[in-house]
C-alpha cells in the first residue's frame, strides 16, 4: 500500500536559479522532509535567539569605560552601569532560561508528534491495525512517545530502544519537560507532595537529571536550569532516533514487497 503525497522541493536550474518543483513524498524520503527540514529550521531558530539575545547583553548602551591606572599605564575595564543590571540580568539569564525551557517543550512535541505520525504510516503501509484502534481495543495506558514505542515495536518490529542512546535521552528529557510544563520547573517537594506516586515522580526527575549530568542540567533556586548546550544535544538525539526510525521502516515495506 501507498500513500499519495507531495512535498515541495528545491534545486537550481541551467542558469543557478533556485527553482521550486513538486514530487511524491515516498518513504525513503520521509526523513529528509518530514523530520531534517524542520531539524535544521529548528537549529536556526535557536542559534539565531541565543545569539540575539547574548548581543543585546552586550550593547554599548550598557557599559561605559572605567580608566584603572597599573604600574603607570591607565588601563581600560568596562563596567556596567548600575541602572542598567537589570536589563543586562535578562538578556544574560531570564530570557535564555525562557527560551531554553520553550524550545525544550517544542522540540518534545515534534518528536511526539512525528513518532506518532510514523505510527499512523505504518498502520498504512504495512496494512496492520491503526494506531487509535490498538489504543481503544486493547485499553493501552501508555501515551505520547511511550505508546508509539509498544506500538512500532508490535507492528513494525522497530525497536527505539536499541536506539539506545538518543531513546535514553528522549525518557530523560521527558522528565524534565513534564516538570517544566506542570509545575514551571519547580522540583521543591511541595510541588509533589506524600503520596507513592509522587514521590517516584520525584525520584525519576532526581534520577533524570542525574543522568544528563550537570553540563546539560543544574538545580538552581530549586528550578530546572539548562545550559547553553543543552537544547542542540536534546535536538541532535531527536533528529538520531527518528533517522533510525525512518530508516528501519523503509526496510520493513523493503522486506514486505519482496517477502
Amino acid at each position: 500500500m501507498t500513500i499519495k503525497e507531495e512535498y515541495i522541493y528545491e534545486k537550481k536550474d541551467s542558469e543557478g536559479a533556485t527553482v521550486e518543483g513538486y514530487a511524491e513524498l515516498t518513504p525513503e524520503m520521509y526523513y529528509e522532509v518530514l523530520v531534517k527540514r524542520e531539524v535544521n529550521q529548528l537549529e536556526r531558530y535557536f542559534i539565531t535567539m541565543e545569539t540575539e539575545l547574548y548581543k543585546k547583553s552586550q550593547d554599548d548602551k550598557y557599559y561605559y569605560d572605567f580608566l584603572v591606572e597599573k604600574n603607570g599605564e591607565e588601563i581600560s575595564h568596562r563596567v556596567a552601569y548600575i541602572d542598567k543590571i537589570d536589563e543586562i540580568y535578562d538578556y544574560q539569564v531570564n530570557y535564555p532560561h525562557m527560551l531554553r525551557y520553550s524550545f525544550l517543550i517544542s522540540v518534545y512535541s515534534f518528536a511526539e508528534e512525528r513518532l506518532l505520525n510514523a505510527c499512523r504510516r505504518t498502520a498504512k503501509l504495512l496494512g496492520v491495525r491503526e494506531l487509535d484502534k490498538y489504543v481503544e481495543e486493547e485499553s493501552i495506558r501508555e501515551g505520547g512517545v511511550f505508546l508509539a514505542h509498544k506500538y512500532l515495536k508490535e507492528f513494525a518490529n522497530i525497536n527505539l530502544s536499541k536506539c539506545a542512546t538518543s531513546w535514553t535521552v528522549l525518557c530523560v528529557f521527558n522528565r524534565l519537560r513534564n516538570c517544566i510544563v506542570h509545575q514551571r520547573g519547580n522540583v521543591e517537594p511541595l510541588f509533589y507532595g506524600k503520596t507513592y506516586h509522587n514521590r517516584e515522580r520525584k525520584r525519576q526527575l532526581e534520577k533524570a537529571i542525574y543522568r544528563l549530568g550537570s553540563d546539560i542540567v543544574v538545580i538552581e533556586k530549586g528550578h530546572i536550569k539548562l545550559t547553553h548546550i543543552a537544547c542542540s544535544e536534546f535536538l541532535k538525539a531527536v533528529d538520531v532516533l527518528l533517522a533510525y526510525l525512518y530508516d528501519n521502516l523503509h526496510k520493513r515495506l523493503n522486506e514486505n514487497l519482496n517477502g
